[in-house]
């Protein structure tokens, strides 16, 4: 395969990985979820920051909500860092409303 069709298709799977990331986001929305904090995405976008979180195994497909709350994000990290098992809810706008943090 030449380098132009390894462009090609790279930026199709770019593509199609963008277009259904949406879908998978949306299935973590209004819903309660428990796991282990795996990925933390940091977004700012004209001036709208939050934080994007994501389970274990921390893919797309582990997304469970977005909170612009430092109080949530200060649990959230304190969450991935000693690796405890949290639950939450996320409401229908995708916003983390919740979390429990059990620490021993």
């Amino acid at each position: 395969m030449s380098t132009q069709q390894l462009n090609y298709v790279t930026k199709e799977l770019i593509l199609v990985a963008l277009l259904l990331t949406p879908l998978f986001a949306q299935a973590a929305c209004e819903s309660v979820w428990s796991g282990t904090v795996e990925r933390l995405r940091y977004y700012d976008q004209s001036g709208a920051e939050k934080v994007m979180v994501y389970i274990f195994p921390g893919s797309n497909a582990n997304y469970v909500g977005f909170t612009s709350s430092k109080m949530l994000l200060d649990g959230i990290s304190k969450a991935k860092e000693s690796q405890v098992s949290v639950t939450g809810y996320t409401g229908a706008d995708c916003r983390i409303q919740w979390m429990d943090l059990v620490q021993n």
